[in-house]
């Protein structure tokens, strides 16, 4: 990079002393990939009549990447695609079977983490109409790739009794 190109913070940890620079798991320094708002159709209820017709729910999703070279390089290879997270979204509600929003959601962060290799993910999701007198009811979760164990394959993943869809299971 060029000295007169750089931005004024650019080589400023350089004379911190270690315990003054962020920490691997500070999420200060972090890249964050948004998508807010997004609607999506599934079968899912704790009751078969829930389940009976699909339900809209709404996501809001917060992906942190801990480095982002795509900022430099400006190559979507470099990062996290969100419409292929979405697309991958799309498949989880069409092929997996949920009955809490707590599941599903467990489902989504082991995606993100596991299939995209983001460093953490932090997830909302929503129902509407659900509960008389109030607009949405959800669910909210963080969850971080140190959660994630290795198995005996080399893959990731959560340790869950239920596994993904074979169409969106992390590769």
């Amino acid at each position: 990079m060029n000295a007169d190109f750089r931005p004024h913070y650019y080589g400023a940890m350089d004379g911190l002393p270690e315990r003054q620079r962020p920490r691997s798991d500070d999420r200060s320094e972090d890249n964050v990939i948004f998508i807010r708002r997004l609607r999506l159709p599934t079968h899912i209820g704790a009751y078969a009549e829930e389940r009976a017709k699909p339900q809209m729910l709404e996501f809001d999703l917060e992906i942190g990447i801990a480095t982002n070279p795509a900022g430099v390089t400006d190559c979507l290879s470099d990062t996290i695609d969100y419409a292929e997270v979405v697309a991958a979204m799309r498949t989880l509600l069409e092929h997996g079977q949920f009955h809490l929003l707590e599941a599903l959601s467990e489902g989504v962060a082991e995606l993100v983490l596991g299939h995209f290799g983001a460093a953490w993910v932090r997830i909302s999701v929503a129902k509407e109409g659900i509960v008389p007198g109030a607009q949405f009811v959800g669910v909210r979760i963080t969850r971080s790739a140190r959660r994630i164990g290795q198995d005996g394959k080399g893959t990731t993943s959560l340790t869950r009794t239920r596994s993904l869809p074979a169409e969106v299971a992390p590769a």
